[in-house]
């Protein structure tokens, strides 16, 4: 077998479960990425013969970034792209052409896209990975994930992944998530590796207290709750904002030290009638950022001094959204 590299979402859990497939089928290393990271990750591609692309949409910053350096690739390299953000059909017929293996599903998580692919040469253990991508990804009802997950003791899963979720959510250095990215593909329960339910439980003491901090000091405006945070999931807190001001859309944002821009994320309620990702895309292009997402989840990076306007504009989309 030739050399495989799996470059990840290495953020969430449903992007450590897709690696964890990949290194069990291929034995692959795998490179910890993020939206605002791919095309820098795969400049350094250099000198495999299979690379595994999960869990990693595009948005009109980096798409053409992305096709030139999958171009790029190609020349030596099988590549297969495995993924659940939106598409457009332009990139979606680019990568086609270029020889791209495209395994694309808007209704599944990458996990269980990753599972489906691959599962002729998977062991047992794919189909809980492809489970937790699931639950953690909000994507459980999927007609392909529901059927996985119906195979199992439901609590036992929903346990398992919360603990991934948390304990990524306390521990956020690459080394630990690439410990969790080995141990999954050899077929470890979450429970089983070594710190996850110390680092889990201090999650869910903090995931407490801001419960109370949230609900104190989050604002409330016309369609949407939002919070300034310090977390380093910003996708947590955002969760919480729903339940705590009564409406469908809660939105946090958190200061990036490095340049000072902000990192965001939205969630909403499933009774929201609105595409989050697409409003997310939206309104961060408008004030010189990026962003995307699901329906329900979505994230963006803003530049300083937009969050007025940001949110503004963001807060005008949900309403006009539930009309």
């Amino acid at each position: 077998m030739g050399k495989s590299i799996c470059i990840t979402h290495g953020k969430d859990v449903d992007g450590l479960s897709s690696a964890a497939i990949v290194k069990m089928v291929t034995n692959a290393d795998v490179i910890l990425s993020d939206y605002d990271t791919i095309i820098s990750d795969l400049t350094m591609v250099e000198k495999v013969d299979e690379l595994y692309i999960c869990d990693l949409g595009m948005n009109d910053r980096t798409e053409e970034g992305f096709l030139k350096q999958v171009k790029r690739i190609r020349k030596f390299a099988k590549v297969t792209l495995l993924d659940h953000h939106p598409m457009t059909p332009s990139v979606h017929s680019s990568l086609k052409k270029m020889g791209v293996k495209v395994y694309h599903n808007l209704n599944e998580c990458a996990s269980v896209i990753v599972y489906l692919a691959l599962k002729h040469k998977t062991k047992e253990s794919a189909k809980l990975l492809a489970s937790y991508g699931a639950i953690t990804d909000y994507l459980d009802l999927g007609p392909e994930a529901s059927g996985i997950i119906e195979m199992y003791d439901r609590q036992f899963l929903l346990l398992e992944a919360t603990l991934l979720s948390h304990a990524m959510g306390r521990k956020t250095d690459l080394r630990f998530r690439h410990r969790l990215v080995d141990a999954l593909s050899e077929g470890v329960f979450p429970h089983q590796i070594q710190g996850i339910t110390k680092y889990s439980s201090e999650q869910a003491e903090k995931v407490s207290l801001l419960m109370k901090s949230v609900k104190t000091k989050g604002k409330k405006k016309k369609g949407l709750a939002y919070f300034l945070t310090e977390e380093h999931s910003t996708g947590n807190v955002a969760n919480l904002l729903p339940g705590a001001f009564g409406v469908k859309v809660g939105l946090s944002l958190k200061l990036n030290s490095r340049d000072e821009s902000y990192d965001v994320s939205a969630r909403g309620l499933s009774s929201f009638n609105g595409h989050l990702g697409d409003i997310m895309a939206k309104v961060s292009s408008k004030v010189g950022g990026y962003g995307g997402g699901h329906r329900l989840a979505s994230g963006a990076r803003i530049p300083p001094g937009s969050v007025t306007k940001f949110l503004n504009a963001f807060d005008k989309e949900v309403l006009a959204a539930q009309r």
